[in-house]
């Protein structure tokens, strides 16, 4: 079982990293990304949540399994819910049951049927940019 894991993992992470090595489009690329983890890790949904420099808050970006209409209603202020604490704390996040977690504010809508238990995970990804030549 643990090499099947292993082996699960390093063509997960072989897939991204061919995505990061042609990245022209970063949009493009991280939906890509989210599509190798949604087929490989049986996600029903995913979202990429970056900070608008407009209007300083926290926006989807990228999101699967979210419909246009619901990837737009995802904006939260920098401390708001589960992604804002996330923000804020840079701490990985584990939610056994939305259904149980205050914090879980479901913005996008996309959780209004609920029949069985479902969980979250999420985390803070680290980015820096180089600096741009003159």
């Amino acid at each position: 079982m643990a090499s099947k894991i292993l082996n699960l993992q390093l063509s997960v992470l072989s897939a991204i990293s061919g995505i990061i090595d042609k990245a022209l489009d970063l949009e493009q690329s991280l939906q890509d990304i989210l599509r190798i983890l949604s087929e490989t890790l049986s996600m029903k949904r995913a979202t990429i949540t970056l900070v608008d420099r407009t209007t300083g808050k926290l926006t989807i970006r990228v999101s699967q399994g979210l419909s246009p209409e619901e990837k737009s209603r995802g904006v939260y202020d920098l401390d708001e819910g589960i992604t804002g604490l996330i923000f804020q704390t840079a701490a990985p996040y584990v939610v056994p049951d939305i259904r149980k977690e205050p914090l879980f504010l479901d913005k996008t809508g996309s959780r209004k049927i609920v029949r069985d238990r479902i969980s979250l995970s999420a985390c803070r990804l680290f980015c820096t940019a180089s600096p741009s030549a003159s």
